[in-house]
């Protein structure tokens, strides 16, 4: 094994897990009533395989190749792509998410273990996975049962991902500078306008992932001046919606080359739903 290679440290991570934290007293809860400790362990072992055997090969090589802006979409690097897929096929991106959508339904415990052993070995590429379970998981809490019908599943086995577009050039930690707007229609949807800057995932090509579910901060344009930003959630390359969300340039991050962090410009993007 060599110097950079990135080993889980198991028997430490399962004691953790299953000795100090207990993690076989979460199957006394109804919800986790399917569970017993043999698959939490087994979980935490194979999320520590999978970091080993397919995330790390590539976190090196993935910085030192970087991603690159290509016709308005963010090109990943080699290797990316297919770890993605294997990401969402393996059902990492669902772990804790409801089994009404092809979630696994594990505890948050057993979870978080599996995910920082991942991180750990490709922060660039998993760093992803918590934006779109995070998109997905609000949906599953406050949307409608249509759209929980169509983006979930998606989400969660990989075909969509999810990004959060807040920060604009003129405005980081003050959102409630932001400019970008959103004019709701007389359908019932918002067009929505501006520039969004260091965004997480945002716009990659189509050799990661088809189609984004992005939560963006807008100011609804109304008749009254002042109004509060509003998080609003857009779907591209659905089929659903129109207009451009456009990624301009590569946003670094000292020593994470491979972390997709762009700048992207918006330029009429309809919603679906007025949400």
């Amino acid at each position: 094994m060599s110097s950079t290679e990135y080993h889980v440290n198991r028997k430490e991570l399962q004691f953790v897990v299953m000795e100090v934290l207990e993690a076989g007293k979460l199957c006394g809860f109804e919800d986790f009533s399917e569970f017993d400790e043999d698959l939490f362990s087994m979980t935490i072992n194979e999320a520590c395989t999978f970091a080993e055997q397919v995330l790390d090969p590539i976190n090196q090589s993935g910085d030192r190749e970087g991603c690159q802006v290509e016709n308005g979409s963010v090109k990943t690097p080699q290797g990316f792509p297919e770890a993605w897929r294997k990401m969402g096929e393996g059902g990492w991106l669902a772990m804790n998410m409801p089994p009404d959508f092809g979630g696994m339904g594990l505890p948050e415990l057993v979870t978080v273990a599996a995910k920082e052993v991942q991180l750990a070995a490709n922060q660039s590429l998993c760093i992803g996975n918590t934006l779109t379970t995070g998109a997905a998981n609000l949906i599953v809490n406050f949307g409608s049962d249509e759209q929980k019908e169509e983006y979930c599943e998606n989400m969660f086995n990989g075909t969509w991902s999810g990004t959060m577009c807040l920060t604009e050039p003129h405005a980081g930690s003050a959102v409630g500078d932001i400019i970008t707007t959103a004019v709701l229609q007389p359908e019932g949807h918002y067009l929505i306008k501006g520039t969004k800057q260091f965004i997480t995932t945002g716009d990659h090509d189509d050799r990661v992932v088809p189609s984004h579910s992005y939560k963006f901060a807008a100011s609804l344009q109304r008749a009254q001046s002042g109004a509060a930003p509003t998080l609003i959630r857009v779907a591209t390359n659905t089929g659903h919606g129109a207009g451009t969300a456009v990624a301009k340039r590569i946003d670094e991050i000292v020593d994470l080359y491979s972390f997709t962090l762009s700048n992207m410009g918006i330029d009429r993007l309809e919603t679906r739903h007025a949400e």
